[in-house]
């Protein structure tokens, strides 16, 4: 009882070390084979420990959890340190449950159908009782599939073992002896020659076994170096691994260095390197010069050269002398390529971002379309560049690089697309929405055809190329909207500074004089009382509309204040010339008036005229001031003191 209580407790140990180990490969199964070994030994001591025959039975049926467990999982030990763990697929694993199932069932049934035991009696002539037993035809059947699957496990050890190169095989001994010695335990029983008579020793063994596996996992870290076939590793390898001996002679080499070299392994094998190698001289200097090193070599020319990583490792024997080398190649031709390519898109990029600079700090729409122009040859290098842009219901062409045809023209396309449709990449020209603006036209690269970093790169540009269009598109709005009267569109009060000061430039600079004529809607409070502000506004456009109609494009109009306009006459020859622009204005009113005025009274202007001499000493204030005296002195004289009866 004290040696299957210690076995229980050594299988304990190890369960417990191989829990906290668990993802070491082969953990696993050597857990389960030590819980079985557990329930095995504790069920063995149980039915030592009574006397009556009932309860001796009910142990030992406990017991055979572990007995058909056991093989099991050192099965499964075997498989998994074969590397054939494809083997323990659910389907597999549910077929080797069924023998150990049906055996646990016919265990618990023997009372009744004695298929593994019957006619339990107790034995008492032994130095201690047993159950003494005959065995039904089941037994038999569970007995061969345990002593097979414990033979077949350790027939896949030792086969694994002999697999092994002979570096490893000292180290994987372990394996071996714990395979061999549940076979000893076993052997010890079944003949009789238990030390302990009438003791099973087959689950001491196991637990002995248990420590060797746990040794070999966690100190020898023998599932690092599970065996596998060479043809498995080397041949189906995709890196051309070459062997030379210390002459300088191939002695190996896999499919994939003969299809990199061009020759076959009969061609080559057993002949000195630099003959064998003898149209790529940069592996051949590798091949003389160096025992370890690590390059990069290109072997072929033109288009079909290749670029390799080459890595050269010494082999020795046991005494430290140098017995060959292995080279191993292995292509890093896309890699190279594509380190090229990044650094070629990263100095794209970088240029991209100083015009994406450029481009924000444009002032013009002008200037955006010819810096897009210039990015688009310049840095992407896409030629046959042209930029058309909506303008209206027509496309028109903005700017184009030297190399596109002459014939680009006002509303004409090179190719005939839709603005805005993105062709297919085979296609040698392409046309490329911008935003809501337009199209960019363009032949790609040198290549022929537009990649997929042509195109990453071509939306990076055309996106700040939009947003620069954008942003100026909005500058010039809120520009506008600044200096111009939202009512009337006329230029606003705010902007008579800039408007009054380059006209006294320019009168200045031409030595002609500056009239200033000042206008007011008379009644026009009135106006608004009886008829509402609606038609107060409607009033108030269409006499700006007037005034811009008989007015010069030189000529400014301003709305100066709610009913007052102030028009800036540039270059007029003097009063004469004034008071006819003026009578001009009247007669477009009483026009309109008598056509389509929407008030049921006449309206009348009150008209202010004074002129500005630069030869002279009066101030553009005092002009100002005198249009506005002669302004309401205008409305006296149209009798403007009373109102009209309609109002």
């Amino acid at each position: 009882m004290l040696l299957l209580i210690i076995t229980a407790v050594t299988s304990s140990t190890i369960a417990a070390m191989a829990w906290r180990r668990r993802d070491v490969p082969g953990a696993k199964s050597l857990i389960l084979v030590m819980l079985a070994v557990i329930g095995w030994a504790l069920g063995n001591v149980l039915e030592l420990g009574y006397t009556d025959l009932k309860t001796k039975v009910f142990w030992a049926n406990i017991e055979y959890i572990g007995i058909v467990a056991v093989p099991l999982a050192w099965f499964a030990f075997a498989i998994q340190y074969a590397g054939q763990e494809k083997w323990l697929s659910r389907r597999n694993i549910a077929l080797l449950l069924v023998i150990p199932a049906l055996t646990l069932i016919f265990v618990w049934t023997d009372g009744r159908y004695g298929l593994m035991r019957h006619d339990f009696r107790l034995d008492t002539n032994g130095p201690f009782s047993v159950v003494a037993k005959s065995y039904g035809p089941w037994f038999w059947v569970h007995t061969a599939y345990s002593h097979i699957l414990t033979l077949l496990g350790t027939v896949i050890l030792m086969q694994a073992f002999f697999r092994l190169p002979r570096l490893y095989r000292e180290q994987a001994s372990v394996l071996l002896v714990g395979a061999l010695v549940p076979w000893v335990g076993n052997v010890l029983y079944i003949s009789g020659l238990s030390p302990i008579r009438r003791l099973d020793l087959t689950p001491c063994s196991f637990a002995f076994s248990g420590m060797l596996m746990a040794w070999g996992l966690f100190r020898l870290q023998l599932l690092d170096i599970v065996p596998m076939a060479r043809d498995a590793v080397i041949e189906g390898m995709s890196d051309g691994v070459i062997v030379l001996d210390a002459q300088n002679r191939i002695v190996d080499i896999n499919p994939a260095a003969q299809g990199i070299i061009g020759r076959r392994a009969s061609e080559v094998v057993g002949k000195p390197a630099d003959k064998a190698f003898s149209k790529h001289r940069d592996l051949v200097e590798y091949c003389i010069q160096n025992v370890k090193a690590q390059a990069e070599i290109f072997l072929g020319t033109g288009e079909a050269q290749r670029c390799y990583g080459l890595r050269i490792s010494p082999l020795h024997d046991y005494r430290g002398n140098l017995t060959g080398r292995v080279f191993v190649l292995h292509e890093i031709t896309m890699q190279k390529r594509a380190e090229a390519a990044l650094r070629e898109s990263k100095q794209k990029i970088e240029r991209l971002c100083e015009m994406a600079r450029q481009l924000a700090a444009s002032e013009t729409e002008e200037e955006v379309y010819q810096l897009t122009i210039s990015a688009a040859e310049n840095i992407l290098g896409l030629s046959r560049c042209r930029l058309n842009i909506m303008e209206g219901n027509e496309m028109v062409t903005r700017a184009a690089s030297p190399e596109f045809p002459s014939a680009a023209s006002r509303g004409e396309s090179a190719t005939g697309w839709p603005a805005g449709e993105v062709r297919n990449q085979n296609k040698r020209m392409m046309s490329v929405r911008i935003g809501d603006f337009g199209v960019l036209e363009a032949a790609p690269p040198g290549s022929g055809v537009f990649t997929e970093d042509d195109m990453r790169l071509l939306d990076l540009l055309l996106g700040h190329a939009t947003e620069a269009l954008k942003r100026i598109s909005l500058q010039n709005e809120l520009r506008a909207q600044a200096i111009h009267d939202p009512l009337t569109g006329l230029y606003n009060r705010r902007h008579f500074s800039r408007v009054i000061r380059e006209e006294l430039e320019r009168s200045e600079r031409y030595r002609r004089p500056l009239t200033f004529m000042l206008i007011d809607v008379n009644f026009f409070k009135e106006i608004n009382d009886q008829f509402g502000h609606q038609t107060g506004d409607i009033v108030l456009q269409k006499v700006g509309k007037l005034l811009q109609e008989q007015l010069r494009e030189t000529d400014a109009v301003i709305r100066y204040g709610g009913d007052e306009f102030l028009i800036v006459l540039a270059g007029t020859k003097g009063q004469e010339d004034a008071e006819h622009i003026a009578r001009r204005i009247r007669e477009s009113v009483d026009r309109w008036n008598n056509d389509g005025s929407p008030v049921d009274l006449p309206v009348t202007l009150a008209i202010g005229m004074s002129s500005w001499d630069p030869s002279g000493d009066e101030s553009v204030e005092t002009a100002l001031r005198k249009a506005d005296q002669r302004m309401y002195e205008d409305k006296k004289r149209q009798g403007m003191g009373k109102l009209p009866s309609a109002l």
